[in-house]
């Protein structure tokens, strides 16, 4: 059995207009604000009501409708909330989880070798028409788009200058490990456009740091340190194990 986990935790934070999440990228088509709205507050609303005590995928088989033996066993079943996006899809919800983290109105909390997805005091309010969110959902690419932006994807180092590649590799690598840890995309963390500035003007303090675009205050001050550490020269295994 999950341990239990609180109700609230501390987000994984972003400013608003983040340039890190799908839809401020434009990789996504932005919903209507009411529909948005609504579709959060179902998905915030999950979560609250399985007591923050289990992980994304089972709030989105409760979402789903899904009737799993974890489902029937917890009477999620049950909930009010159970299949109340039953024709989303699975992947349509993953990114909207992973959307509503970036924007802080979910966060995911870590249990020994447990993640728990938890609503936030934002989300609360949220809940009750306080505040505003942006959601997208995936657009089909064009024929033959998809290809060409996988080989664009790949070529991206190329972009960086040759003598900042080996930071930026290794900031990639320090993305990916506390993406990782946290259980969420690299790009929550930061994204490549950030990671390219920061091995261009390699800032050496928070005050640097903060000039780099797409680095502001919540994001400097969970991450700041291990940045500035690969930065300097710290190997970024160790720069993540600092955080813990």
């Amino acid at each position: 059995a999950a341990a239990a986990a609180p109700a609230t935790a501390a987000p994984i934070a972003v400013e608003t207009g983040c340039g890190a999440c799908d839809v401020c990228l434009g990789e996504t088509l932005e919903l209507p604000a009411d529909e948005a709205l609504l579709t959060a507050q179902k998905i915030i609303s999950a979560a609250w009501r399985v007591d923050g005590r289990f992980g994304a995928g089972h709030v989105i088989d409760v979402l789903l409708g899904r009737r799993t033996d974890k489902v029937e066993r917890a009477g999620h079943d049950r909930l009010g909330v159970y299949g109340l996006l039953a024709t989303a899809g699975e992947a349509a919800l993953r990114s909207w989880i992973d959307q509503l983290v970036v924007q802080g109105y979910l966060a995911l909390r870590e249990d020994g070798m447990f993640s728990f997805l938890v609503h936030t005091e934002a989300g609360k309010a949220l809940c009750k028409g306080q505040g505003t969110v942006r959601l997208g959902r995936d657009v089909a690419p064009a024929k033959g788009k998809r290809g060409a932006k996988a080989a664009k994807g790949a070529a991206a180092p190329a972009d960086v200058a040759p003598a900042d590649q080996d930071l930026f590799a290794r900031l990639r690598t320090l993305r990916k490990l506390i993406a990782d840890h946290h259980g969420v995309p690299p790009y929550i963390v930061f994204n490549d456009v950030t990671l390219r500035a920061l091995a261009s003007q390699r800032p050496t303090d928070d005050r640097a740091m903060l000039t780099v675009k797409g680095v502001g205050e919540s994001k400097l001050a969970r991450y700041g340190a291990a940045f500035l550490a690969v930065i300097a020269g710290t190997s970024p295994e160790a720069a993540q194990s600092a955080m813990e």
